[in-house]
């Protein structure tokens, strides 16, 4: 039945591209000069949990419909395929505005309120020596390598936690050389 609306799918928001537009008004609100410094950052912190939340829920069950082989037509007038290859454009540019948020407006505006991110040359001997007591202390301690190589497949990762790719290229004898030692620092 068509109406003044047209087709029916044209009546209805693709649920995932309606989340992402949400998401984009809560990362409007970290570009807000009027909002409150420390409450911009919350809302940018926000978009990215969001993110992770709709990748690990909402990506992860249309990837399992493309693996299925999926020609299904949501209510919205999309394919899987569709909404996928919409969802990473969105996430594209979303994922480039929440970089430009932070790198262009949050952390010079953090600089000049007085909080400095600093690399490891910028610390002076006492903030290193800190650095490296509260890493091997809190830090090492929780950390757990996973090695793959060639025809092994790729090891489990459980969600919510912060996992760190490196792909070690090179000879024999790396591994031990992952940890710097007290005499290297």
């Amino acid at each position: 039945m068509n109406d003044r609306f047209g087709s029916p799918s044209a009546r209805y928001y693709n649920r995932e591209l309606s989340w992402l537009g949400f998401n984009e008004r809560v990362l409007d609100e970290a570009f807000n000069e009027r909002v409150p410094l420390l409450e911009r950052v919350r809302f940018l912190a926000i978009t990215a949990r969001n993110l992770d939340e709709f990748f690990q829920v909402r990506v992860g069950s249309l990837k399992f419909a493309s693996a299925r082989g999926s020609q299904k037509t949501g209510i919205a007038g999309m394919t899987v395929e569709q909404q996928l290859e919409r969802i990473r454009e969105r996430v594209s540019d979303f994922s480039q505005l929440q970089y430009g948020c932070f790198l262009d407006q949050l952390e010079p505006a953090l600089e000049a309120a007085g909080f400095r991110r600093l690399n490891r040359p910028a610390l002076n001997g006492r903030q290193f020596d800190f650095v490296a007591r509260f890493f091997d202390e809190k830090v090492r301690t929780s950390v757990s390598l996973l090695a793959c190589g060639r025809g092994q497949g790729f090891p489990w990762l459980q969600g919510a936690q912060l996992c760190v790719l490196a792909r070690l290229e090179g000879g024999e004898g790396i591994l031990p050389h992952l940890y710097e030692s007290e005499d290297d620092r």
